[in-house]
């Protein structure tokens, strides 16, 4: 969700991103448009693990916490405002 999110507003900026799951390398991708953007999502590497759980069931180096797993649904709906605040969307 995070992910994708990152995509978007990567796509969005016309900055072209690599093919990745990394929170880590989507953020600094995103530094390229803004650093306080970057900065805000440094919590969100801890829960870069969700970003492929799903996916590639396999991938899991520890079993799924559901306290952890909701932690990074918090943290997802929260960036997914912060960088919808970014977006001009009266200029679209």
């Amino acid at each position: 969700m995070l992910g994708e999110g990152l995509k978007g507003f990567l796509a969005f900026h016309k900055v072209r991103f690599q093919k990745t799951h990394s929170i880590k390398e989507l953020a600094k991708q995103v530094g390229t448009v803004s650093k306080d953007l970057e900065k805000y999502l440094e919590p969100g590497y801890d829960y870069e693990n969700f970003a492929i759980a799903h996916r590639y069931p396999d991938s899991r180096k520890k079993p799924l916490v559901e306290g952890e797993v909701g932690a990074a649904i918090q943290f997802a709906g929260e960036a997914h405002s912060h960088f919808k605040k970014q977006i001009p969307w009266e200029d679209l």
